[in-house]
């Protein structure tokens, strides 16, 4: 008996004496998790496991295209799933509705979490998962208007980059050389895809999309200032045919060397002045949209589901993928992310040029907008009636009259979608 008990103490003994394994918070919970198929979630895809041990939380990755996504998660959240925990999702597209159907999860407190620094996000990202004192997502990926421009052809016509919208005209009218093939600026002329790049024109006149009661505001003088301005200076001084291009025939152009300028979105640089495309990959350089607003906008946030049973979990999960270290992380693969702070981690930006990021981090503290078309649901039938008077502007039509038809067109759209939202 005397040595069975000092063989029980002596293993009591070893074991008090052996090292304590650090206690997995939510060890054998399982969070469901809905990604796009898109370069931050295939940027996040190898770092996953260490998510799972750190918190001894297991991920059921489900991964989609962009649209199917947003279908799946429209069926389960109006079925109120309470298995859907987190999931990507747009601000700019789905995020409203979402919202105002009570489908996702208020994360205003993991928001204000001394850890996750709501302060360090760029503010016009955030606007967008904003409803009243409620945040309802994460800003990830953003994008904002830019200038690029040939440096080598600003310096032989001894001019400085533009800052303002004036100095944008002069320096378009100044550099086009038609004989040479060059042409002053080049941006967005396709109807619809014209719409996006022509916010800051518009925001820049003082003019918005819809006014302070949300009806459609696309034929006010300012709106009309601003169609006129971009019409005029792209027929007087861009290609010839841009009423048929989108981002892709811009990019294309201004990488053939045909364009001194291009108002663009900043995400795009790699179609713009890829070494191995473009002839003015070392002749670019980069500056803030020259007028006294653009926007800033994020693409892809992340969202909890208002039903889940695992919201603590979840937001561990938002906390650590939208969190400083990992955002320098996925940020040094080329994801441009939406925290201030990271754009001053020389070691985050090594996927872009450095002037460029210099751009980035500086539109912070700008008056940006946290979006580039109309906020209603049916955006892509708004889009496509504010597409038609930019076209008539370059085509040099009658700009009030097409902006008046515009508006009516949009002003249609939105009373369709009220009277859908009433119906519900």
């Amino acid at each position: 008996m005397k040595r069975l008990f000092a063989l029980v103490l002596s293993l009591a003994l070893l074991l008090s004496l052996a090292p304590v394994q650090a206690e997995k918070p939510y060890a054998g919970t399982e969070l469901r998790v809905l990604l796009a198929n898109h370069m931050w979630s295939n940027a996040l895809e190898p770092h996953l496991k260490e998510f799972e041990e750190l918190t001894g939380i297991k991920l059921n990755v489900e991964m989609y295209a962009e649209d199917q996504l947003s279908q799946k998660l429209a069926i389960e959240l109006a079925g109120q799933s309470k298995d859907l925990d987190v999931f990507m999702t747009r601000p700019l597209q789905e995020a409203k509705q979402m919202i105002a159907n009570g489908w996702l999860y208020d994360v205003t407190p993991l928001l204000n979490d001394e850890k996750m620094d709501k302060a360090d996000f760029f503010e016009a990202t955030l606007a967008l998962y904003n409803d009243g004192d409620k945040y309802f997502g994460v800003p990830l990926v953003t994008e904002r208007e830019i200038l690029y421009y040939r440096t080598d052809l600003f310096e032989e016509a001894g001019l400085q980059v533009p800052t303002t919208l004036d100095e944008l005209w002069a320096a378009a009218e100044a550099l086009t050389d038609v004989d040479a093939g060059v042409y002053g600026i080049v941006s967005r002329g396709l109807t619809a895809a014209a719409v996006t790049q022509f916010s800051g024109y518009l925001y820049s006149m003082g003019g918005d999309w819809m006014d302070a009661e949300g009806n459609a505001a696309i034929n006010t003088p300012e709106a009309v200032k601003a169609l006129k301005f971009y019409g005029d200076m792209l027929r007087e001084f861009g290609p010839p045919g841009v009423t048929a291009m989108h981002w892709q025939q811009c990019a294309a152009l201004y990488a053939s060397g045909k364009a001194a300028m291009y108002t663009e979105a900043d995400a795009i640089f790699n179609n713009a002045v890829n070494a191995a495309e473009s002839v003015v990959a070392d002749k670019t350089g980069y500056a803030l949209f020259p007028g006294d607003s653009f926007y800033n906008i994020p693409s892809w946030g992340l969202s909890m589901g208002a039903f889940t049973e695992k919201a603590d979990a979840a937001a561990e999960f938002v906390k650590w993928a939208a969190g400083k270290e990992m955002t320098a992380t996925l940020q040094a693969a080329g994801v441009p992310g939406a925290r201030i702070s990271v754009y001053g981690i020389p070691e985050a930006n090594v996927a872009f040029p450095p002037q460029l990021v210099e751009v980035i981090g500086s539109a912070g503290t700008k008056n940006t907008k946290g979006y580039d078309r109309p906020l209603i649901t049916s955006v892509s039938k708004a889009r496509d009636y504010i597409g038609q008077a930019i076209v008539a502007a370059i085509e040099g039509g009658d700009v009030q009259a097409a902006a008046d038809e515009a508006n009516r067109g949009f002003q249609s759209v939105i009373e369709e979608d009220r009277a859908a939202e009433q119906k519900k």
